[in-house]
């Protein structure tokens, strides 16, 4: 009898603290899932090109639903704000000759597009001194697919 009151008491202790949390803080909030990749890559817009100047602040993996690492995203500091800029498949920007270190000062040809009713800035072309990691081509095709050899047959 007593240990079921005991059980009675920590129960109902248990679903006062679990009603105050939810009252001060809401309903746990719904993950945040990412615009598909594959739209992502797809979705350049070259018309909409600019040219940003900044500095890296960081540099990370961006993962898929499965925990996956797929592309390379880094964190820029311009005179105005920081941007997250998405650069490619992981695979292929660390392969290339240039290397990109947090503090390195970039100049990146990127664009900005909606996908998913997500904003996204997407790299075209980071320069970094004197080289140049080139991610698509003057189209916006994604180098690391092939598209771009394609681009440049119907052409």
């Amino acid at each position: 009898m007593m240990k079921t009151k005991t059980t009675l008491i920590g129960i109902l202790l248990l679903l006062s603290v679990a009603t105050f949390v939810w009252r001060q803080y809401g309903p746990p909030e719904k993950p945040h899932r990412a615009p598909d990749i594959k739209l992502i890559w797809n979705s350049y817009g070259p018309s909409t090109a600019e040219t940003i100047q900044g500095k890296i602040i960081n540099l990370e993996y961006v993962k898929n639903l499965k925990g996956l690492s797929f592309g390379l995203r880094m964190l820029l500091q311009t005179d105005e704000k920081k941007l997250s800029v998405i650069l490619g498949p992981k695979a292929y920007v660390t392969k290339q000759a240039i290397t990109l270190n947090k503090g390195d000062k970039l100049e990146v040809v990127c664009s900005s597009v909606v996908v998913e009713n997500q904003t996204v800035i997407l790299a075209a072309e980071i320069h970094k001194g004197n080289q140049t990691l080139k991610l698509r081509d003057r189209n916006g095709f994604p180098l690391w697919t092939g598209s771009s050899q394609r681009s440049k047959q119907e052409q």
